[in-house]
C-alpha cells in the first residue's frame, strides 16, 4: 500500500498558471486526492514560514522501505538519484510540514477556494 503526505504552498491553490477554468479542474483534483484515505495533504501559508522552504524548493520523495530505512529519491535535471543519508531531507520535510494546516483545514481551504473559482 502506498501512503502519501505532502505539503502544498498555498501559491498552489490560489494562484493559476492556464487560466481559471484550468485551476479549478486543478482543484478539484486536489479535493480528490486530499479525501482519499492513504493520503494526508496540508496546505503551507506563506504567513506561518518565514518565506524560506527548503523542501519546496527541491522535489524529493521520502521512501520508507521497511521499518527504521528510509531513502530519499531525489529527481534532478540531470538523473535521478536514491540518497541513503535521509536526515536534511527528514528535516527539510517537517519543516514544511508542522506549520502547515490541519489536513481537514487544508481541505475546507480547497473547497474555499474551489468554491470562489466556481463562482467567479
Amino acid at each position: 500500500m502506498i501512503h502519501e503526505e505532502t505539503t502544498a504552498p498555498l501559491a498552489l491553490v490560489v494562484e493559476s498558471s492556464g487560466g481559471p477554468d484550468v485551476l479549478l479542474r486543478q482543484l478539484e483534483h486536489l479535493h480528490v486526492v486530499a479525501r482519499m484515505p492513504n493520503v494526508r495533504f496540508r496546505v503551507l501559508a506563506r504567513s506561518t514560514t518565514s518565506g524560506i522552504v527548503p523542501a519546496l524548493s527541491c522535489p524529493f520523495t521520502l521512501l520508507h522501505v521497511e521499518p527504521g530505512k528510509t531513502l530519499a529519491y531525489v529527481s534532478s535535471l540531470t538523473r535521478p538519484d536514491y540518497i541513503k543519508a535521509t536526515a536534511p531531507y527528514v528535516a527539510a520535510f517537517e519543516q514544511a510540514r508542522n506549520p502547515a494546516s490541519s489536513g481537514e483545514e487544508s481541505v475546507v481551504i480547497l473547497e474555499r477556494r474551489i468554491t470562489d473559482r466556481a463562482n467567479s
